[in-house]
């Protein structure tokens, strides 16, 4: 029996050594655990105060740059405090600078453009004018100085109700070329047609045959004799004739 025994004994004896030394080892954690959160909680609550000086130091720093500032504000105003009168200003006049763009032309309406030829100022684009305002250029219809005149001629009858599709440029003269207008010069023996200006869908042949025998030209025909007829651009614009 006492055989049997004992090695049950020293079992029993040997889990419950076990058990102290795990036990003593669980307290020993413990307590070394708790000695590390304490450090741990005593670094994080010295981080803490460290940057709540900071803060503290930093506010106090702009306080009293705040307070230098102040009597520079109350004689020269800030670029904000400008920026702020700027706006009110803006919004103030707005509606008339508006207005005023509206009314008054711009720098480049403004620009009133002179004749090279000395026959001043060049008269404003009808509108309806046969070439449109915006596509009517000087430098082109204007380039010669017969040209100009010409130009000015037919903007002159347009405003008058006179519409040309064109215009010559004889001995002086400018010729409006007008549908149903004809320029005839007769020959010295006043028998026949020497040369007949017009509009190119005016019936040419239709009309010299009719005048050369001696009936009246064709319904809505007009007929001018060439040597009377023209207009003297300088006259008629109120030019002085450059020499």
């Amino acid at each position: 029996m006492t055989r049997d025994i004992t090695p049950i004994k020293w079992i029993i004896g040997a889990i419950a050594l076990l058990i102290i030394i795990a036990g003593a080892c669980y307290f020993w954690y413990q307590h070394s655990l708790a000695d590390e959160r304490k450090a741990a909680a005593d670094a994080q609550q010295l981080l803490r105060q460290s940057e709540t000086e900071r803060q503290a130091k930093a506010k106090s720093s702009t306080a009293k740059q705040a307070g230098e500032k102040v009597p520079a504000e109350s004689e020269t105003p800030t670029a904000e405090k400008q920026k702020s009168d700027e706006t009110v200003l803006t919004d103030e006049t707005e509606s008339t600078q508006a207005q005023t763009e509206t009314d008054a032309p711009t720098a480049e309406t403004q620009e009133v453009r002179v004749s090279p030829f000395g026959f001043g100022p060049y008269p404003e684009i009808p509108d309806d004018y046969i070439i449109p305002p915006d596509k009517f250029k000087w430098e082109y219809f204007g380039k010669t100085v017969d040209g100009e005149l010409m130009s000015r001629v037919r903007i002159k009858l347009w405003n008058q109700g006179i519409q040309s599709e064109g215009a010559t440029f004889n001995n002086g003269k400018v010729y409006p070329i007008i549908l149903g207008t004809v320029y005839i010069e007769w020959a010295e023996n006043g028998k026949f047609i020497r040369g007949m200006m017009g509009h190119p869908d005016d019936d040419k042949d239709a009309i010299a045959s009719a005048l050369e025998a001696g009936q009246p030209p064709p319904e809505g025909i007009t007929v001018l004799n060439r040597n009377e007829a023209g207009i003297d651009p300088y006259s008629f614009l109120e030019l002085n004739k450059k020499e």
